[in-house]
């Protein structure tokens, strides 16, 4: 359900934005992009192999099936520019989706089986905070992105990194040192909002026993 959901909003968003030929296009993509709904395939994924996520497992068959069909599709859209066009309206824009979610679900699996095999403490540690805070790094990273958008989208209409600073560049270190500042400060923030939000769930539960 979560990846027909996701499919028939990428199918909404295609008739109602169409093809964008105007700022004020643009912008109705942009917000529709601010829609979780768009991104239920992930959550599906992450919701099936929390019960069971063995690499070689019968019921994660369909991943090796899937997967060769996302790496196609991410090799051809980021190194030959595929995309699926109908009428001048690309269909299911960008690059995160349900062909793309496949690919990281899969990767996933793969880190996990050899985590499994090769056991680290601390390793294990960061990896169980990072996975517990998911959702709220995907919440910091939407209100980090749409407060940027707000303050200078016009400065990226020509493909540039966005950030919170307005930096618009092309220069390969300068967006570099950009993505490094994007992911210091969208995953410690949902670090710390998941870590806020655990300790008051523990502790209204405490009050609940008292």
């Amino acid at each position: 359900m979560c990846f027909v959901i996701e499919f028939l909003m990428h199918l909404t968003k295609f008739f109602v934005v169409g093809e964008i030929t105007s700022y004020e296009e643009y912008l109705m993509e942009i917000n529709f992009y601010q829609i979780i709904l768009l991104y239920l395939s992930a959550i599906g994924l992450g919701m099936w192999f929390s019960k069971n996520h063995e690499l070689f497992s019968k019921k994660n068959l369909f991943i090796w099936i899937l997967f060769p069909i996302s790496l196609t599709f991410i090799i051809a859209y980021g190194f030959f520019d595929f995309r699926f066009v109908f009428d001048g309206a690309t269909f299911m824009r960008g690059d995160y989706h349900m062909l793309t979610f496949i690919y990281s679900a899969f990767l996933f699996l793969v880190v996990i089986k050899i985590i499994s095999q090769n056991p680290n403490t601390r390793i294990k540690k960061v990896i169980s905070i990072l996975s517990s805070a998911t959702f709220h790094i995907y919440l910091t990273q939407d209100i980090y992105f749409s407060i940027s958008y707000f303050l200078h989208n016009s400065k990226w209409l020509n493909g540039t990194l966005p950030n919170i600073l307005g930096i618009a560049s092309n220069e390969f270190f300068i967006n570099f040192g950009l993505l490094i500042i994007n992911w210091i400060i969208c995953l410690s923030c949902g670090i710390f909002w998941w870590y806020v939000d655990y300790k008051l769930i523990k502790y209204r539960k405490l009050k609940k026993i008292e």
